[in-house]
């Protein structure tokens, strides 16, 4: 298949997605983070590997594999055992383990000489341990990171690389496709389309509420909340209940964002096969993929949220493994903008 028809591919299922979003945001996304996502982790996890992880150096992926573990370990604990203050302590170092992770990725991308990597990893050790338990480690690396800044700014630079490299009308047209699609989930009033979220939908929901809450104070719609929720807490709680989140405009236009987010983002791994070609593996590859991912969705199938803590490894790994090359793309960014401003002719000239 030819770029530009990967491109209109891909407008096309922004605007599916979006659709699709609009009606039933909540069910969407449980939908296709249950259903795509772990299709999604396990095949980029095997793509990711064979390519070494786009690091400089082939053993690279170790320390990030270990990162993994104990982020998804530290982050585990804590959600078992909610309210017990030890537990509580091991997620804030989840959170600022991944700050150290995605520092550690650019280092891994970006600098080959031993000494300087040993430099930065000191630096970026004290950075870590400065940052530790700060408001910032949390929402932007233990909220943000693995989730929104994973899903859509990411994925809005891999596009947006593409435009600049390919150059294309059908390029620039899906980065602009991409950030009306955005834009209009965030900030479109729902007004009345009559959905009601399914109580289903409302309990498998529950573990991402935090993260929505806090979209919403900073997307600032938390204004359009009563104000007797506004006032109730902190930026984590903007909702006087959470019943509101699925009901009080606010919380739709978040939950519909969120969807849009995450199904284009899997739909936008999943169209760039002929490119990318994460297919081309051995059949016994293939065959542990397929039988994880229907294993993923039996634990779905059974326990919602049961899925979720037993693909929560999988998903921070990927997540991980991707940093060095979430780093590249925007270095790529970088020179593609830096050369385009280079090749301008010089005023009067």
């Amino acid at each position: 298949m030819s770029l530009a028809r990967i491109n209109l591919l891909n407008i096309g299922l922004m605007l599916f997605a979006l659709g699709v979003a609009m009606l039933v945001p909540f069910e969407t996304f449980l939908i296709s983070y249950a259903v795509l996502g772990p299709l999604h982790y396990l095949t980029e996890i095997s793509w990711l590997r064979d390519r070494q992880c786009f690091t400089l150096n082939r053993r690279d992926w170790i320390p990030l594999l270990g990162l993994s573990i104990a982020i998804s370990a530290a982050s585990l604990l804590a959600s078992i055992y909610q309210g017990d203050p030890d537990y509580a302590r091991l997620a804030l170092w989840a959170f600022s383990l991944m700050l150290f992770a995605f520092g550690i990725g650019f280092v891994f991308a970006v600098i080959k000489d031993p000494v300087l990597r040993g430099t930065a990893v000191v630096l970026l050790a004290v950075t870590t341990f400065l940052f530790h338990g700060t408001t910032t480690a949390f929402v932007l690396f233990g909220l943000y990171m693995p989730t929104i800044i994973h899903v859509f700014v990411f994925t809005a630079a891999f596009v947006l690389y593409g435009a600049l490299k390919q150059r294309s009308g059908s390029a620039h047209a899906s980065l602009v496709v991409f950030v009306a699609c955005a834009a209009i989930a965030l900030f479109l009033d729902p007004g009345a389309l009559g959905y009601v979220a399914s109580d289903y939908a409302k309990d498998a929901y529950l573990d991402f509420a935090p993260l929505h809450a806090t979209l919403t104070q900073h997307a600032g719609l938390a204004s359009t909340v009563p104000t007797a929720a506004t006032t109730a807490g902190s930026v984590m709680h903007p909702f006087a209940n959470l019943d509101q989140l699925y009901t009080e405009p606010a919380g739709i236009q978040v939950g519909r964002f969120i969807a849009f987010a995450y199904t284009y983002h899997y739909f936008n791994w999943f169209s760039k096969t002929s490119i990318i070609r994460w297919h081309d593996v051995s059949k016994v590859r293939f065959g542990i993929i397929a039988a994880l991912w229907l294993g993923s969705l039996a634990f779905y199938a059974y326990d919602y949220r049961t899925g979720m803590r037993w693909l929560l490894f999988l998903s921070l790994l990927h997540v991980l493994l991707e940093f060095p090359l979430n780093h590249k793309t925007f270095v790529g960014i970088g020179s593609e903008l830096l050369g385009r401003f280079k090749a301008r002719p010089a005023s009067g000239a």
